[in-house]
């Protein structure tokens, strides 16, 4: 019987595999394998270009409603304070109204009070 010897050369250089190309034979379900793998990586291919033009068109039609919307609620703004605006001046002039009427009903009160005390 023979001892193993691990400290011996090589007679001949190593092969590189990586060069060489692999002998890969395909039956029908390899060929259908790769068929579907094919498919599904179109498949995802379209629902992504789908995904990224669906996105772009809905992002214009909402930056259009986002902007009528905007100019809607300024409208809306402009309206209310225009609204406050007049009610204030409306309760300015009630107050100045109220206020010379009881200027005016005092004096008379006056009036009658010296009147009856004249008297």
């Amino acid at each position: 019987m023979q001892e193993l010897q691990f400290n011996k050369k090589y007679c001949g250089p190593i092969k590189d595999f990586s060069k060489i190309p692999a002998e890969i034979k395909y039956n029908e379900t390899a060929i259908l394998r790769e068929n579907l793998t094919l498919q599904k990586k179109k498949k995802e291919e379209e629902e992504a270009l789908n995904k990224i033009i669906i996105e772009k068109k809905d992002t214009k039609d909402f930056d259009i409603w986002k902007k009528e919307m905007e100019e809607k609620d300024n409208l809306k703004r402009l309206e209310e304070i225009a609204k406050r605006k007049i009610m204030s001046d409306l309760s300015k002039e009630n107050y100045i109204d109220i206020k010379n009427k009881k200027i005016v009903e005092n004096k008379l009160n006056m009036i009658r009070l010296k009147e009856e005390v004249n008297k």
